[in-house]
């Protein structure tokens, strides 16, 4: 799996959260990518 692949899928996992207000899932999934390799 590619990583564009897989910032594609975590951009649009982030923009639906967001829009759907889930302020506390969208934290989660932010601490979650700092533990990504660069």
């Amino acid at each position: 799996m590619s990583k564009w692949y897989l910032w594609c899928q975590l951009s649009i996992m982030l923009a639906f959260l967001w829009l759907s207000g889930s302020i506390h899932y969208e934290v989660l999934i932010l601490k979650f990518t700092t533990y990504l390799p660069s």
